[in-house]
């Protein structure tokens, strides 16, 4: 096989080259390292440079824009602009368009809601045991954040910029060696990307969720605005609640040594209690609701045939044990390790 076909169809008859296909894999796992790297280095530079030209007190460093600025801006205009024009010499082939009705897609929220829960208490438990408790989850000092620039990035550019390249360009160009490999494939991807224990496991069943929508749609919006509304639940929803109420003083409880003075901590508190309860509530009910639709969904899952189905006990060798992959997932798992104990 010289190259791919910018279709899904036919089915050829005779097996293909697999160097092929391992190339492909290849060249994707490059350009998200090359994200992952242009991305860290950039950040790096703008953090150690301003405090010698400006010192301490200077805007990048020493201020909440400063540190989105910092964090992002290397992403999102330099390193995610060069994984496209990476991505672009390999040949693609966009699965066939499909509307999803309003029911269909409103059946994904709750679903979305178990996964990124689900995947949240395994990431939390496991960075906890790994670390014996010391380890922080990085991402909770933007999500707490109040600078109203966490809603353009985590809300808008974040899932945007993370649909076009882990479900439109990726699974564009691997689709074509298997459905159900290209969905597991850029769940890898999308979790290891993330950078930490917290966050992999959670990414990582989005990421599969988001790419089988994608794959049976055919459009990138249905993902991204599944994805918007997950960052905005977790990143500005949720925080937002919680900070309705006084910690620090519900902490100071005593309601056995000093009554009157818990019973005024707690009137206080009580408006914020009671939403943040109804908001606990309401992600109960749709946990265990996705949980349910998950049951019954995983039983019904099919997978369609592909031009060029990558033969039975060749997927990870091709898919995962190449050179661009592999150091992809080295570098990620290192940071990884890494944030656990720094």
């Amino acid at each position: 096989m010289n190259e791919i076909n910018e279709n899904l169809s036919p089915i050829p008859e005779e097996p293909f080259d697999l160097t092929v296909a391992k190339r492909s894999y290849s060249r994707i796992g490059l350009s998200l390292l090359t994200i992952f790297l242009v991305g860290t280095i950039l950040q790096l530079l703008m953090a150690a440079i301003p405090p010698i030209i400006w010192g301490e007190d200077n805007f990048l460093t020493a201020s909440s824009w400063g540190l989105w600025i910092i964090t992002f801006v290397p992403i999102y205009v330099v390193a995610f602009p060069l994984c496209l024009l990476m991505l672009r010499k390999l040949p693609a082939s966009t699965p066939a368009p499909h509307k999803i009705g309003a029911k269909r897609f409103l059946g994904y929220i709750p679903l979305c809601f178990f996964l990124m829960y689900a995947g949240n208490i395994i990431g939390i438990g496991l960075s906890s045991f790994f670390s014996g408790g010391t380890a922080e989850n990085a991402i909770l000092e933007y999500a707490m954040d109040d600078n109203p620039i966490k809603i353009l990035v985590m809300v808008i550019l974040a899932p945007i910029f993370e649909e076009l390249v882990f479900r439109k360009q990726l699974i564009d160009r691997c689709v074509v060696f298997g459905e159900k490999w290209a969905v597991i494939f850029s769940g890898v991807c999308f979790g290891l990307f993330h950078g930490n224990l917290f966050q992999f496991f959670y990414a990582f069943f989005l990421g599969c969720i988001f790419a089988y929508i994608y794959i049976r749609s055919g459009k990138m919006r249905y993902s991204a605005i599944l994805h918007m509304l997950i960052n905005f639940i977790g990143g500005v929803a949720a925080p937002w609640f919680i900070s309705m109420i006084d910690l620090e003083a519900l902490a100071t409880l005593d309601p056995i040594g000093a009554p009157e003075a818990a019973m005024e901590i707690i009137m206080e508190n009580a408006m914020g209690l009671a939403l943040y309860m109804l908001f606990m509530l309401f992600i109960m009910v749709m946990f265990f609701w996705g949980l349910a639709l998950f049951i019954n969904k995983i039983k019904k899952t099919r997978w369609e045939a592909v031009p060029y189905p990558l033969p039975k006990g060749t997927v990870f060798k091709t898919a995962y044990l190449n050179a661009g992959v592999i150091l992809f997932a080295l570098s990620c798992i290192i940071v990884t390790v890494l944030m656990l104990f720094l």
